[in-house]
């Protein structure tokens, strides 16, 4: 959490959960279970890391996420 500069939860339990263990961050919207960033919430400058929070099981599939990841290495490369 010390290097985020911003941080959207699924729940006010991971705001107060975050905020107990580093401050100085920017709140998202509170997004459950699912979303996404709106671009114009914070500016693109040297963000150059990925952060994901999930599980893997009937309902979450986490892996989905790592594996698009992955296919697009070579793009997120191209970014940094």
């Amino acid at each position: 959490m010390e290097i985020a500069d911003g941080f959207s939860a699924e729940c006010t339990g991971d705001y107060n959960l975050a905020t107990n263990l580093t401050t100085g961050f920017q709140k998202l919207p509170l997004m459950p279970v699912a979303g996404g960033l709106a671009r114009n919430l914070m500016p693109e400058v040297s963000r150059n890391k990925i952060t994901i929070k999930g599980s893997e099981n009937h309902w979450v599939k986490a892996l989905v996420v790592l594996e698009a990841l992955a296919e697009m290495s070579g793009k997120l490369k191209a970014l940094s």
